[in-house]
């Protein structure tokens, strides 16, 4: 195929695609960073052995589980482009002030 024809099973050309491949990017890039905060949550949860009183079936391997798991997320994100780890960078800053902030009005009410 030369490199002018357009494959049937492309995607459309044009200022369209590229809009739509940034925010399927971006919203794949967003997925990897709440897999890992749920990953690195799951050990802080481990650690203070939540929910142990209640629990009826226990996976073994301890922390392993959310350790791979979270070398997999971190393993994934190397295919990212500066762009887009510079881009979930930012919208992960923002919910975090966001999160600060409504710590701190909860708090203080």
């Amino acid at each position: 195929m030369d490199s002018g024809e357009r494959s049937p099973y492309s995607a459309a050309h044009g200022p369209e695609a590229t809009t739509s491949h940034s925010l399927t990017a971006l919203a794949s890039s967003a997925a990897l960073a709440i897999c890992f905060l749920r990953c690195t949550g799951t050990l802080r949860l481990q650690r203070r052995k939540v929910g142990e009183a209640q629990l009826t079936w226990r996976l073994p391997g301890g922390p392993f589980i959310p350790l791979s798991a979270a070398a997999l997320v971190v393993a994934m994100t190397t295919t990212l482009t500066l762009r887009e780890v510079m881009a979930v960078g930012v919208v992960v800053l923002l919910a975090g002030v966001t999160f600060v902030l409504s710590r701190r009005r909860d708090q203080s009410a």
